[in-house]
């Protein structure tokens, strides 16, 4: 029982006669309520408080079960040292407790006694300045996950249901602007939480104000990169490439005097283009664009615009990504260790320590192994002092594929299972996924292909749970090849469709061509003859769809059947 504490505090006849009357107040007040032993409980923990506090908590009727921290000392205007102190109050006589440092849970009945009690003017007010106040913090914590990511991200993900019942209140507002800059902002954080529903809801409010909008604007800006950013998170680049242009023209158009940081936001979409780009494996339009970017950022920085030099290292650490994914590693080297410069100048660890993973990265490549994990233990040691045990994860993930890739079977597996044991104890099934399938390609490098099969095929049951058919279609044709390498070739042909299935929507990034020369290659040896014909013909119509797009020569075997069958753009037409 929840009185028991009561009882052992104050002895069993004094806590009977406060429940006495505290039940017959609660019988007028809760009529319908069955049990009311819970809400006299939490009456006399409030009677323990004393009146200044009690009457200093009353806005926390409008929280959504509790918050951060930081939203409670925002809505009640307490600082750091008093908000600690309240919470410390709240936790002592029962009404709350502490999760993860950071988050105040409340007493499921604290808030519905509290607001029995305001009037509906008190009601109002405390509305108004819990809303304004999670709005306030939403924006902070978009700016700080550029810094402080891993402590932006667990404050937004205790206090997302205030953020979302905060936008419900906001819609009634009929402010466009106000409405497109704090959805997105929701959607945002509800996408990278994994909350599905909250980032269609979200989305839907903030592309529903958009219509709204007469002018171009910040917020007309914003609702613009936001849509590019949905495109981007469900694979369709091919869209996102032709809405990101479509921004930049815009931007361009309305000119650099539009609206109060205009310019930036110009500067802003030439980036969103490259990525856009990018992801669609048009690299070398990626970079010009970037460049322009870049350039853009500089003259902003020039004119003392804060900030701007962050954007400047931002642009050019994936104009680095870009020339990596040319096989241009010394340039992207080059480029990544400018970008360390400017971290070590500026006392940025985290992006260091993000360049020096990516300069790792181009070690891997180039095959100089002992420096690509000397400067990944480098990265290890700074996120183990940040506290990020994600980024920990991540690294181990990294270092496993070096030592995989230069053939060091134990090292490599030790590196995977390190990754794994925190990713396990995370919860992080996306990334947990993502490491099983590089401990299938481990086994199959090493000739362990039934083991090989085994996590792959576990990989993939993970990312069917989280409905994520990129990373399914990509470990279901490594698992195909492990399959046709055993003879079990009937198996292979379903991984191989499915797989087909998967990519349909993804486009060139993911390759299509490949797989359907896997699939020539397997019907072939069954002797399926015709099959085989139809999975080459298909595989020659991607990838000379690819090339006319403007992609890079990516594939030997198909390049010699286009040849063969008159050229590229010969089968297209």
């Amino acid at each position: 029982m929840l009185l028991t504490g009561e009882i052992i505090r104050k002895g069993v006849k004094n806590a009977t006669a406060n429940m006495s009357s505290l039940m017959q107040s609660l019988a007028e007040r809760y009529p319908d309520d069955r049990d009311r032993s819970l809400y006299a409980s939490v009456e006399l923990s409030l009677s323990r408080l004393p009146d200044d506090v009690r009457k200093l908590i009353r806005p926390l009727a409008v929280f959504q079960s509790g918050g951060s921290l930081l939203l409670v000392g925002g809505v009640l205007q307490l600082q750091p040292q008093a908000i600690m102190s309240l919470a410390e109050q709240l936790v002592d006589v029962g009404l709350a407790t502490l999760e993860d440092g950071v988050y105040l849970r409340f007493d499921p009945a604290l808030c519905p006694i509290i607001l029995n009690e305001l009037t509906t003017e008190e009601h109002f007010v405390a509305c108004s300045v819990w809303v304004k106040a999670t709005v306030h913090l939403t924006s902070i914590l978009y700016k700080q996950q550029f810094s402080h990511p891993q402590r932006a991200l667990n404050i937004a993900r205790h206090d997302l249901f205030n953020m979302l019942a905060a936008l419900d209140f906001k819609v009634q507002s009929q402010n466009p602007e106000a409405i497109i800059d704090f959805a997105t902002n929701v959607e945002h954080f509800a996408h990278l939480l994994g909350f599905k529903k909250i980032v269609e809801y979200s989305a839907n409010i903030s592309s529903n104000a958009s219509k709204s909008l007469k002018h171009w604007s910040h917020s007309a800006y914003q609702a613009g990169d936001a849509e590019i950013d949905r495109l981007i998170n469900v694979g369709n680049y091919a869209a996102a490439v032709t809405s990101a242009e479509h921004l930049a023209r815009r931007c361009l158009t309305e000119g650099e005097n539009a609206y109060p940081n205009a310019a930036y936001h110009i500067a802003m979409a030439h980036l969103v283009l490259g990525q856009s780009l990018k992801r669609s494996r048009k690299t070398d339009a990626a970079i010009v664009a970037l460049i322009e970017a870049e350039r853009r950022f500089e003259v902003l920085d020039k004119l003392g615009l804060v900030g701007a030099a962050r954007m400047i290292v931002g642009t050019m650490t994936e104009r680095a990504d870009c020339l990596m994914d040319l096989g241009r590693f010394d340039d992207s080297a080059r480029l990544y260790q400018t970008v360390l410069d400017w971290c070590d100048r500026n006392d940025d660890p985290r992006q260091s320590a993000v360049a020096m993973g990516q300069l790792a990265a181009t070690h891997m490549h180039l095959g100089h192994f002992k420096e690509a994990i000397d400067l990944y233990n480098r990265v290890k040691n700074t996120f183990s002092q940040l506290g990020e045990p994600l980024m920990i994860a991540a690294t181990w993930h990294q270092i496993g594929m070096v030592f995989r890739i230069a053939g060091d079977f134990p090292s490599a597996l030790h590196a995977y299972e390190e990754a794994l044991t925190i990713k396990q104890a995370i919860g992080d099934r996306g990334t947990l996924a993502s490491t099983l399938a590089e401990l299938g390609s481990l086994y199959a490098d090493f000739g362990q292909l039934e083991e090989a099969v085994l996590y792959y095929s576990e990989a993939t049951t993970i990312y069917v749970e989280l409905d994520d058919l990129a990373g399914e279609g990509r470990t279901r044709s490594n698992v195909a090849i492990s399959l046709i390498n055993l003879g079990r070739f009937e198996e292979a042909r379903r991984e191989l469709l499915r797989t087909i299935k998967c990519n349909e929507k993804y486009g060139h990034s993911v390759e299509p061509w490949t797989t359907f020369g896997l699939l020539h290659k397997l019907e072939s040896k069954m002797n399926n003859l015709e099959a085989a014909n139809r999975a080459r013909a298909r595989a020659i119509t991607a990838y000379d769809a690819y090339r006319r797009d403007g992609g890079q020569i990516e594939h030997d075997i198909i390049e010699a059947w286009i040849a063969e069958d008159g050229g590229i753009g010969h089968v297209a037409s």
